[in-house]
């Protein structure tokens, strides 16, 4: 069992698929379903990098043990808070409860106000370390991609990138989850579309989190969501890239007319990424901007009508058209 969910050396993959999932935080649609990703590194000290969704957690813990039997777990890393990552966090606490939750300053307030659990924390800030034998880990605050108190692990001594939701995707990892070991050519489209409908407004954070990553020697890149990275590393972070800076390809494309209820369209353009198309646009509505995304197939029939609902009372529609 173990040399099915070795990632390299002693660090293993413990995440889960959601195949039952229709959409994604109940908006954004998942044909080929979502997982979420954990991570296990069995160490002199044993520590676990993000969790599950609690639906899920049954499943998780089998794979947990199968990996280290009785053994105790003594860290719990916390690259992210949303649920489907953080889910599973007062369960573990449970059947590890001398386990020590590893975060920032943000995390830990919302991890007592999401799930009421408290006890022994190893506060991080930017930069700072934390040593498991063999392995040394280093933390790299990155707020705003896409929640404010999410930051990166790295593992210094295999070259490995806890990434957690960034440079992820939609999809299930089926019959294997490194990318050397499937065919992944229906994630491109996937990952286009989950930074789009996800993290899409937050650009600027996103170029400089991989400002900060830039000059470290990354082999692996294990996100909580889709495959483990390792052959296709430039290409998963020069998407990221490329649609954080809201770059477009070069040649003529279709005409974009975007609508947003009650508010005035300041900015508006288009991108085509592969077989889809981004449209982002920015529209003001005193005393705030708000900035958009969406993905359209490009081998759909034209005209398209999309409607997309960014948060409650604001949603917006766009029309596409051949030139």
């Amino acid at each position: 069992m173990e040399q099915k969910t070795r990632i390299k050396g002693n660090v293993h993959y413990v995440g889960v698929n959601d195949r039952n999932k229709h959409l994604f935080e109940g908006m954004w649609p998942l044909p080929y379903g979502v997982s979420y990703n954990s991570y296990l590194i069995d160490d002199e000290m044993v520590a676990l990098v993000d969790t599950v969704d609690i639906c899920y957690f049954e499943v998780f813990l089998h794979k947990i043990k199968k990996v280290i039997g009785d053994r105790p777990i003594n860290y719990l890393i916390i690259n992210h808070m949303e649920p489907d990552h953080s889910g599973s966090i007062r369960l573990i606490k449970q059947h590890y409860p001398d386990i020590v939750i590893v975060g920032n300053k943000q995390t830990f307030g919302m991890i007592e106000g999401f799930y009421g659990v408290t006890g022994e924390q190893y506060l991080v800030k930017d930069g700072d370390f934390l040593a498991l034998g063999k392995h040394k880990l280093r933390f790299y605050l990155t707020p705003m991609v896409h929640w404010p108190e999410t930051m990166m692990t790295f593992d210094e001594t295999d070259g490995i990138l806890f990434s957690g939701d960034g440079f992820g995707c939609f999809g299930t990892v089926d019959g294997g989850f490194l990318d050397t070991r499937i065919n992944t050519d229906r994630y491109w489209d996937e990952m286009v579309r989950y930074y789009s409908n996800i993290v899409g407004k937050y650009g600027s954070p996103v170029q400089k989190a991989l400002q900060k990553l830039g000059g470290l020697p990354i082999s692996v890149i294990c996100s909580t969501h889709g495959p483990v990275w390792t052959e296709n590393i430039p290409k998963v972070v020069g998407i990221y890239d490329k649609l954080s800076r809201y770059a477009a390809d070069e040649g003529d494309g279709p005409a974009v007319h975007i609508s947003v209820i009650g508010m005035k369209i300041k900015e508006s353009s288009y991108s085509p990424i592969g077989r889809q198309i981004i449209f982002s646009f920015k529209v003001h509505s005193p005393p705030a901007e708000f900035i958009g995304k969406v993905a359209v197939q490009r081998h759909i029939h034209l005209p398209v009508y999309v409607k997309m609902y960014i948060f409650p009372g604001l949603c917006f529609t766009c029309e596409t058209k051949e030139n």
